[in-house]
């Protein structure tokens, strides 16, 4: 009996964590979506985007805060540099980095970054 409450306490926690998760990535897909945002790409727990004037960057956590997620505006960027399965973006103040799974999806999202801000 006292094993069935277990099985039964882990189940239910394993499913309200699945329902909190999903719960958080509508959120971020439909703040992306209300951007504008054409290109979107999930890597290593952030959402990174290329939307019509800028990229936004949102971080999939326990809690989302979408008022933190960072945006960094094309023309405020000064270079873009790629290595490995990175993207270093350079703006007057800080340099962003931005993950990729594997370097061609990098490369498809640099192309698409390098096109939006010409």
């Amino acid at each position: 009996m006292i094993f069935l409450v277990v099985i039964f306490f882990v189940a239910a926690l394993v499913g309200s964590l699945a329902y909190i998760d999903n719960a958080n990535i509508k959120k971020i897909e439909d703040f992306l979506h209300h951007q504008q945002c054409l290109e979107i790409n999930y890597t290593k727990g952030n959402y990174q985007a290329i939307c019509n004037d800028k990229v936004v960057i949102v971080e999939n956590a326990f809690s989302v805060d979408l008022s933190k997620a960072d945006t960094i505006y094309y023309k405020m960027i000064k270079d873009v540099e790629s290595k490995e399965k990175k993207l270093f973006v350079k703006t007057d103040y800080e340099t962003t980095t931005l993950e990729f799974k594997d370097d061609a999806i990098k490369e498809d999202f640099f192309k698409k970054l390098e096109e939006k801000r010409k």
